[in-house]
Order: structure tokens, then sequence, then C-alpha cells
């Protein structure tokens, strides 16, 4: 008798698969791809237009300090090589030209970005699909276009989205004579892993190994290979919408956080410095963005510790102008207190003020140099300090200089500032007693007895024996 044998199930016609047999060329694909580029090209072209107008104080730093003024060098037919000795001058030339038509070198710098970002997305996803499929070119376009990192260079005033248009072109035209594998994900992953190994790691330095990246996690989400197949439906893209939906997340976020964080009192200080200096004369800032904004040259701020050694170095680079904003205040913060309205200096003319992100443009006067007389007091030298420091400082940072604004409110008979101040010092540091006893003070000079009670008793939790509050506690009725 002959033995018969069953016929095992395809995993085609499975109710469930590990693999499947679905190729990388999807037939969707290719116009899916072209769709995310699109949309991403008209996200950038709306943060730049809408909600960039000014460089920040970090990636663009390099934009207000160097490639502007290479950029007019280039306009008048002057390229310098000494300028040159770590990057080349192809954004300087770019910028150059292109503000021409632009008439405004940061506009211009932000339309290089996003050409840059396109361009880079276009020769990518071109790349990827010849070789690999329009499967995973879709796969790794999408997550380019939605890694926040590569996609605030293509609206910002940098030149990182440039370099990597440029690292993307070069594959395209030279990739076709090595073996595809080697020269798409191995060998330049491994290449640029080994030169960037001895340099300081951040976000933007990496951007050199992004499209290697994208095009592993597009290999492995558009193969077949552990698709998880229902039905012959491979749910892995499915499961990889959800990393992609974070990473657009990511960079809205981070795209917010940016515009929250831009500098834009800087632009008004400029045309107020503008119209009220010479041509010719200086001004001390942390960052060039006041000097591009005003036509002034900027002397970089000095890490000196008194009013008098400022005023020597101001005299030595014939300096006329400082600009002293919540950047300055937070890496040069011996000077905070040109942040306080109250604290007057010899020889400092405050000629420009701003409150929401605190920023003051001070003209240098005769007697630039002496103390102010309240600097002899240590309480009013702490309170001035303060007053600068709450200004730009988180609670979580600030809390000691809140209590000191709360004592001093406290001897002005102010309960609201004391309130005021002692819930800003308990937002940034819960368990500290004095805050809680300073805000029950406050409650208790505003007749709310009951939270006053509350109020000294957690101070007394905290700190058993605190005088403050037990002091409070008894006065209560």
């Amino acid at each position: 008798m002959k033995a018969t044998t069953r016929r095992q199930p395809s995993s085609r016609n499975a109710a469930f698969s590990l693999h499947a047999t679905t190729s990388a060329r999807a037939p969707w694909a290719r116009v899916a791809g072209w769709w995310v580029i699109a949309a991403g090209a008209l996200a950038l072209a709306v943060v730049a237009g809408f909600y960039h107008p000014v460089g920040d104080y970090v990636g663009e730093t390099d934009f207000y300090g160097g490639y502007v003024e290479g950029a007019k060098l280039f306009q008048a037919g002057h390229l310098d090589p000494a300028r040159y000795a770590v990057v080349g001058p192809v954004f300087d030339i770019l910028l150059g030209l292109l503000a021409w038509p632009a008439r405004d070198f940061f506009v211009a710098a932000k339309l290089i970005a996003i050409v840059s970002a396109v361009v880079t997305w276009v020769l990518w996803r071109g790349l990827v699909a010849a070789r690999l499929g329009d499967g995973v070119a879709f796969w790794s376009t999408a997550f380019l276009v939605a890694n926040p990192v590569f996609f605030q260079c293509g609206y910002s005033a940098m030149s990182h989205g440039t370099a990597v248009c440029l690292q993307v072109a070069t594959h395209e035209s030279c990739s076709g004579f090595i073996w595809q594998y080697v020269v798409l994900i191995g060998a330049p992953w491994l290449l640029s892993a080994i030169l960037l190994a001895p340099v300081f790691y951040n976000p933007f330095y990496a951007l050199v190994q992004l499209p290697f990246y994208v095009a592993l996690a597009g290999v492995a989400i558009g193969s077949g290979r552990w698709a998880l197949a229902l039905r012959g439906f491979p749910l892995k893209p499915v499961l990889a919408a959800f990393p992609l939906a974070l990473s657009i997340h990511d960079s809205a976020g981070a795209s917010r956080l940016i515009h929250r964080r831009l500098p834009t009192e800087v632009r008004e200080a400029g045309r107020v410095l503008a119209g009220l200096s010479e041509p010719g004369q200086h001004v001390i800032a942390r960052k060039g963005h006041i000097g591009y904004y005003s036509g002034r040259a900027v002397v970089a701020f000095p890490r000196v510790m008194t009013v008098g050694e400022l005023a020597d170095y101001c005299r030595k680079h014939d300096v006329g102008w400082i600009y002293y904003s919540w950047y300055e205040a937070l890496l040069r913060p011996e000077f905070r207190y040109l942040l306080d309205p109250e604290a007057t200096v010899p020889g400092l003319i405050v000629v420009y003020a701003t409150q929401r992100q605190p920023g003051r443009l001070l003209r240098i006067g005769a007697g630039f140099g002496e103390g102010p007389t309240w600097w002899r007091d240590e309480n009013q030298r702490r309170v001035h300090v303060a007053r600068g420091a709450v200004q730009v400082l988180d609670d979580r940072f600030a809390w000691a200089h809140h209590l000191i604004l709360a004592q001093d409110a406290a001897a002005r008979h102010d309960a609201r500032s004391v309130l005021e101040h002692a819930d800003a010092a308990i937002r940034g540091r819960p368990e500290e007693a004095r805050a809680w006893a300073m805000r029950g003070v406050a409650l208790h000079a505003m007749g709310r007895l009951a939270e006053a009670r509350q109020a000294y008793e957690t101070a007394l939790r905290l700190k058993p024996g605190l005088p403050m509050a037990e002091q409070g506690l008894q006065k209560l009725p």
C-alpha cells in the first residue's frame, strides 16, 4: 500500500506566519515616499517662515559669528583661506550668492537649509529605492524626514543640513561602482563612527551617520523577514508606525521649545543700538546676534568678577555699549544684578529693556568702574542679585534666591510678594522648611489663618524646632 503524505499549508494561506513573501518593492511606497517629502518640505517652510524669525543661541551661533562675515567677504570678491582651517567655504559662498536676491542673510540661510533638506530627502529616497526597493526607501525617507535634529537643521541658519546634503549627493554619484550594501550601509557607517570617536559627541556631529541609520531601519521594516504576517498582511510596518509617530511628536515638541527660547528681543535691541550708536562703535555681548541686527562690531563678554574689571576690559577694547540679557545671565552670572531695574551702577545708563525674556542695553558713560553704593551692604547685594537670578533661572535652581526675596518682602510688609516668592521656592524645593514658614508668615498677614497654620505645621514636620514656624504658630489665635 502506497503511503500518502499530508500536504502542509503554505505560509500564504496560514492565519499567521513569522515571515512573509512580501517584496520590499511595495506598489504604494513610491507615491507615498513623495508625499512624505512634500509634507516635510511644507512643514519646513511653515516653521521657517512663521515661527523662526531669529536664530537661537546654540546651533545658529556660527551664522551670526562667522558665516555672515564670510559671505560678505565673498560678495566683495575675497575668500580668506585662513578662515577655512576646519570647514570649507561652500556655505559662505552659497550664503553670499543667495543673499543678493533675498536681500537678507538670515532669510537666505533659511532658504539654503530648506533646499538642502529637501534635496537630501529626494536623493536618499532615490538612492535607496534603486538598490533596495521602494518599500525600504519609503521607511528610510520617512524616518529621515521625521528626525528631530535633521528637521531642525532644515529650517535653521546652520550648515549641518548642507553638509549632509553634499554627503548624500556624493554617495548618489559614486555608489554604483561599488558593492551596493557596502557603500550604502556598511563602510560609510563604520568609517564615520571611527572618525567621530575622538570628537565630542552631540546630535549635530552625529548627523553624518543618520542616513545610514535610517537605511538600516528601512531594511528592517521593509524586509519580509520577521514580518509577523496575519493572513498574508505583514504587521511589522504597522508596529513601525509607532516609533515613526514618536519621532514626529519629538520633532514638533523640539520645534516648539526652540521657538519659545528664541531671543526675539535682540532684534529690537539691535535696532535701538543702531539708532543711538555711531558707526564703528563696539558692544559687549556673549553672542553675535546684537551685532548682526545693529551693524555694530561685537566684543566677546569676558569672564571677569567685578564691575571694575569689566570697565577696564571695555576701555581696553574701546567698547561703548553692553548688551546683557537672560543668556548672558546664564553664562556670566557675576553680573545678574544688571537685570534688576533698581540696581543702579555708576556709569551705566539703561537705554532699552525687555521683560518677557529679560535683557538690558546699557550705554557706558563717565564713572563706569566705580562700585555701586549698595554693593557694600551684603543684604542689598544679595537682593539685587536675587532679583536678576529669578528672572532667568527655573524655580528648581532659583529657590534660594526666592527665599531671599521673600525675606526682603517680609521686611517691607509686602505679604503678597512674600507669598509669591515663598510659593516659587516651594515649587523649586518642596522639602525646604523655611519656604513653608515664609508661606505661613504671608498667609498669616493676609488673614488666611487656617492655611497659615497648615504651612507652619508643614515647616515643623520638615524641620522640627524651626523658630520662624514655632513663633508663627504661637501667634495664631
